[in-house]
């Protein structure tokens, strides 16, 4: 439990008019939207909203191969995003 908690985000870069501003995870409320880029972690559960890529559910789910994610996919908080840039609501 410990080595998950570790692999949880503290921080994510809010998409507000455009603009990345990096926020505490704990002040996102629910409709922002927040950017991940390749080979960041995902910080808080979500739909995908542009963007597709492959994220790496592992931690979550155990499965060795990454899962493709396109827009109006989930995804959650733990996982990594490997190799596309996101918006994620």
């Amino acid at each position: 439990i410990d080595n998950l908690m570790n692999m949880q985000q503290h921080t994510a870069l809010l998409y507000t008019d455009g603009q990345e501003q990096t926020v505490d995870v704990d002040a996102l409320k629910v409709g922002q939207q927040i950017i991940v880029k390749p080979g960041m972690g995902i910080p808080i559960d979500g739909v995908i909203l542009h963007g597709h890529t492959n994220i790496d559910q592992k931690s979550l789910t155990g499965e060795p191969l990454p899962a493709f994610a396109d827009v109006g996919d989930p995804v959650y908080a733990g996982t990594t995003n490997i190799d596309g840039r996101i918006i994620v609501e």
